[in-house]
C-alpha cells in the first residue's frame, strides 16, 4: 500500500511538472506562444506617411515622418502613445482565439474656414482592433468590416476620409496599424495614401 502511495505521488508530481512546463514553455506557433511574444503594453515608435512628403504644419518643409508634422500642434500628447495587446473575450468563428489590439491613433483635426482647410489640433482616435489567431505562418488575420464615419458631423474631415483600418505587421514584439485616408497639406492640396502607426512592445 505504501509503495502504491509513493508511485501515485511520483506520478502526480510528474504530471504537475509537465503541466507547468507546458505553461511556461508553450508549443512554438501556438496561441499561448504568440501571446507570450506579443501580449502586453506597447509604445508608439513612429508615424509614417506612404505618399510624397507632406507639409501639414505650414513650415515650408514636408515630411513622411508625421511626428515632425504633428508634434508642435496643441493636443499632441505622448503619454497617449501607449497600446495594449490582450486576449479578447470575443471568440472568432469556430471558437478561434482572438487578440484585442487597443490603440490611440493621433490624427490631425482638420477644420474648414472661408473655404480653406487647416489643422486645429491633434486628436486621438481610440480603437480596439481584433485579430484572429489562425496558426501557421501568417498567424493572425485582422477582422474588420467597412469603415464608416458618416454619422459624424461634417467638420470631422479626416475621420470621414478613412476607408481602411488594419494590422499589417504582427510579430517579434512589433506591430503596425495601417489606415488609408486623406490629408490636406498647407497648400490646400488633398492627398490620399496610407499612414502607418508603428509600435514596439514595452518589455
Amino acid at each position: 500500500m505504501k509503495r502504491i502511495i509513493i508511485i501515485l505521488t511520483i506520478l502526480a508530481a510528474a504530471a504537475c511538472l509537465m503541466s507547468c512546463s507546458e505553461k511556461d514553455n508553450p508549443t512554438p506557433g501556438s496561441f499561448d506562444a504568440l501571446m507570450d511574444e506579443m501580449g502586453g503594453e506597447y509604445v508608439l515608435t513612429g508615424i509614417h506617411w506612404s505618399g510624397t512628403p507632406i507639409d501639414i504644419n505650414g513650415d515650408g518643409t514636408g515630411y513622411n515622418d508625421l511626428v515632425r508634422e504633428f508634434c508642435n500642434f496643441n493636443g499632441y500628447y505622448e503619454p497617449n502613445h501607449i497600446a495594449e495587446i490582450a486576449e479578447s473575450d470575443i471568440t472568432g468563428k469556430n471558437d478561434d482565439k482572438v487578440f484585442g489590439v487597443s490603440v490611440m491613433l493621433p490624427y490631425p483635426d482638420i477644420k474648414t474656414s472661408e473655404d480653406k482647410s487647416f489643422v486645429a489640433s491633434i486628436e486621438y482616435l481610440p480603437l480596439t482592433i481584433r485579430a484572429t489567431y489562425i496558426g501557421g505562418e501568417s498567424r493572425v488575420a485582422t477582422q474588420y468590416g467597412p469603415i464608416s464615419f458618416e454619422h459624424l458631423p461634417d467638420d470631422y474631415t479626416f475621420l470621414k476620409s478613412i476607408s481602411e483600418i488594419m494590422i499589417t505587421d504582427f510579430e517579434n514584439g512589433e506591430l503596425t496599424v495601417r489606415i488609408r485616408c486623406s490629408l490636406t497639406d498647407s497648400k490646400q492640396e488633398v492627398k490620399t495614401d496610407y499612414i502607418h502607426y508603428n509600435y514596439r512592445r514595452n518589455y
